[in-house]
């Protein structure tokens, strides 16, 4: 209930983190997070947020919802001049859900938002667990002309293999390894060999 009539209530709403290059790049790239209050106005820890719309299945509801809104605005900020790209990330059911593919490709279509200006974030884990349906899932993305990113990469057994199976434009380094990075002689040498492998 807190999740539905949070919607009806219009009680969402995405935040944005910019994606800054060090390399003097000018693209616009954000981060899309997802927020809540409840009917106080108070905000909702997002971990409450996601476990409380994952048992009442509406977790893939949750993920439509970030699609429309983010599409709104990337189509608002093409009005303006704007190139902006969108980092998403999506809940490990969506890449079982063939709707949430389907819903993207109606969104892209009526806002005429170019597919690359959308990144759709997957988990490394989910990916390796779920190595057919990750495959389809970034494969249809590319129809749609949307990009991939693996998040929390290098925590996986064996990430190598995993890059050779899903062609990601992205890969985004697990924030353990940049814990202490100017310091810490093994996590400089782990993001050493992930941008080697990436």
């Amino acid at each position: 209930k807190m999740v539905e009539t949070a919607i009806e209530e219009h009680r969402l709403s995405l935040r944005f983190q910019p994606i800054v290059s060090l390399r003097g790049e000018t693209q616009e790239m954000y981060e899309v997070f997802l927020r809540m209050v409840d009917a106080e106005g108070n905000q909702v820890p997002t971990g409450d947020l996601f476990d409380a719309a994952d048992k009442a299945n509406l977790i893939v509801k949750l993920d439509k919802w970030v699609l429309k809104e983010a599409v709104r605005v990337l189509a608002d900020q093409q009005k303006q001049g704007h190139k902006t790209h969108f980092f998403i990330k999506l809940s490990d059911q969506a890449v079982k859900d063939a709707d949430v593919l389907l819903t993207l490709k109606k969104l892209l279509k009526a806002s005429q938002v170019p597919g690359e200006r959308i990144i759709i974030e997957l988990s490394e884990s989910t990916a390796i667990t779920q190595i057919k349906l990750a495959q389809a899932f970034i494969k249809q993305l590319q129809a749609n002309e949307c990009k991939s990113a693996l998040e929390h990469f290098g925590t996986g057994l064996n990430s190598a293999t995993t890059l050779k199976h899903l062609p990601v434009h992205y890969v985004k380094i697990d924030s353990s390894f940049s814990k202490g990075l100017s310091s810490n002689v093994e996590n400089q040498q782990a993001v050493q060999n992930i941008i080697k492998l990436a």
